[in-house]
């Protein structure tokens, strides 16, 4: 998947922009704090929720924001997403509502 981003934004604006990094399975290491980060159809795969919330907190910089999209049909009951969300806000996240999506749950979460 980073071959085919790296390919996508090669020669493009977009490669100044977006690093794509490589991370072990239980471990996100970034060198750099960032402004946004983008969680697809992706959290409800992660056994350690508290651990993922805590590691992308530390990676934010101040006005960072933490944008959670996952899939409504099948995989993520709209509980189960209030639950994931609620370990976000024990973390320390705040969170509101992210854009309307007809196949997903969205919330945005920032930092206090």
């Amino acid at each position: 998947m980073l071959q085919k981003l790296r390919s996508k934004i090669n020669g493009t604006p977009l490669e100044e922009i977006i690093k794509p990094i490589k991370c072990e399975v239980n471990e996100i290491i970034v060198p750099e704090k960032v402004d946004f980060i983008l969680a697809f159809y992706m959290v409800h795969e992660v056994l350690d929720k508290d651990r993922l919330f805590e590691s992308l907190k530390n990676i934010l910089n101040g006005k960072g924001m933490l944008l959670i999209v996952e899939p409504k049909f099948f995989h993520v009951s709209k509980e189960g997403f209030a639950l994931t969300i609620g370990k976000a806000e024990k973390i320390g996240f705040r969170a509101t509502r992210g854009p309307k999506l007809a196949f997903g749950f969205s919330f945005l979460l920032s930092i206090p």
